[in-house]
């Protein structure tokens, strides 16, 4: 009978590795009308399962586990935090092994409010015996030691970070908050140049260019715009000193704008290898958001011609659009743009793909274009498109899909389609749209083709309740 100890060590790491990570993981659903998972088990908790058994799974779950590094960035979390940077500072085999760094802010906590403060409520008396009289003068006091003592714990924290960079020299993916650890502005040899996956929160233009001439092997970037972000006047950019990326994102989150000058100038070196671009709003404000638009469509257009996956996300908050607010229609080329290599196109929050899209704006690679020498098969002749996902916030009815599924022969063969629609059930309820019919020729569609369906009716369904 074979035995715990029998398991060869690759299929074991290989057990143990799902078991930390994938496992942890529910399927697919559907949270504020995009395609997710949540994780459903205490990653720690599963840690100590496994490696309660023995050594050997002790030893291998803790380098699982330790390949990843959150510093949660908070007053709250200081604690946590200097344990972590402790043991990484002791055990170089362990900073050694971390290939992954969060310090995003994503997560900060800060309980610094929580001092206890007297209250001061027309001549009684506070917790510490003072009279009325004094308790402004008290509040003063005391609130200017909780910001004292807050500021004192957030130059801790950056300092951690730079312990952090400074032992970990193999990480290969970073996201970071460059307004909060500022000493990567002065200190930009502190990346590691192993980094391959890095994004950038709250970082200038200018500082964006001092950082990614030391990450020679950087191959994905994204740029989390919150500030305005042009090239400096008269700066002279040398291409060869920036990575040649395969994968780019921009995303504006607040009122930080840009222009395609300044975003080409980044890619200048990345013209023959950039392979996938994502464009996102998150929250932007209305006007942020439409000076993005020419900058997005822009870059569709002059990338277009290499490019295997595009990613365009206009995501409203909650999945919930203002009242009276419509998709915005500018994310697109307003031209035909041949993408011949395309293989993955998913687009969120956008208006309703119908024929006109993907004839009108993104012409998709069709393998009925014709004999090799023809100029048409130059330009749409191609692997056909594989996977199309998109998430809709608006549509009222399946119709101009489905008509473009039928119509086009670019489309016929998927081999993954993925549909979610906020509106569907609002729509169900109300009998509109015929969403019964049309969703079963949907699958109808997919059946005939062995195109594997993966649709929100059949899904389970987050939501919130909403910002508006």
């Amino acid at each position: 009978m074979a035995t715990l100890s029998s398991i060869p060590p690759e299929l074991l790491l290989k057990i143990l590795h799902h078991s930390l990570t994938t496992a942890l993981q529910t399927p697919p659903v559907l949270v504020h009308g995009q395609f997710t998972t949540l994780t459903t088990t205490c990653r720690t908790c599963a840690y100590r399962n496994i490696a309660g058994v023995c050594k050997t799974w002790r030893a291998i779950a803790q380098e699982i586990i330790g390949r990843d590094v959150t510093l949660a960035n908070g007053c709250g979390s200081a604690e946590k935090d200097e344990q972590v940077v402790q043991v990484l500072e002791k055990y170089p085999c362990r900073a050694n092994n971390v290939r992954s760094v969060d310090a995003s802010l994503r997560r900060a906590m800060c309980s610094w409010s929580a001092w206890a403060v007297p209250s001061a409520n027309g001549g009684g008396y506070d917790d510490s015996g003072s009279s009325g009289s004094d308790a402004a003068n008290i509040i003063s006091t005391r609130q200017a030691q909780a910001e004292r003592w807050h500021e004192q714990c957030l130059a801790r924290e950056r300092q951690r970070f730079v312990r952090l960079l400074k032992h970990c020299r193999r990480i290969e993916e970073l996201d970071v908050d460059v307004g909060f650890f500022q000493d990567l502005r002065m200190q930009p040899s502190l990346l590691p140049p192993s980094i391959r996956t890095l994004t950038l929160r709250n970082c200038d233009a200018a500082d964006t260019f001092t950082l990614l001439p030391h990450l020679p092997h950087l191959e994905s970037l994204t740029l989390r715009l919150a500030l305005d972000w042009f090239l400096p006047p008269l700066a002279h950019i040398d291409p060869s000193s920036l990575p040649s990326l395969t994968h780019f994102e921009l995303s504006t989150t607040a009122f930080g704008s840009t222009s395609l000058p300044s975003i080409l100038a980044l890619l200048s070196n990345s013209h023959t290898s950039l392979r996938a671009l994502t464009l996102r709003n998150k929250g932007a404000s209305k006007p942020t958001v439409e000076a993005f638009l020419p900058v997005a469509s822009g870059l569709v257009e002059v990338f277009a011609g290499q490019l295997e996956e595009l990613t365009i996300k206009d995501i409203p908050r909650c999945g919930m659009r203002a009242p009276g607010t419509r998709a915005l229609t500018g994310w697109l080329p307003s031209r035909p743009t041949h993408l011949p290599r395309l293989q993955h196109l998913h687009l969120t929050g956008l208006p309703l793909p119908d024929v006109a899209t993907f004839t009108r704006s993104l012409v998709l690679p069709d393998p009925s274009a014709g004999a090799p020498d023809s100029a048409k098969a130059k330009c749409t002749g191609g692997p056909p498109l594989d996977s199309l996902t998109i998430e809709d916030f608006d549509a009222v009815s399946l119709a101009p899909l489905l008509h473009a599924l039928r119509s086009l022969h670019a489309l016929s063969s998927l081999s993954l389609l993925r549909l979610a629609f906020a509106r569907e059930g609002e729509m169900r309820r109300r009998g509109e749209g015929d969403w019964a019919g049309a969703s079963e020729e949907c699958e109808k569609w997919c059946g005939e083709r062995g195109t594997k369906l993966l649709a929100g009716w059949g899904m389970v369904k987050i939501e919130g309740c909403g910002w508006w």
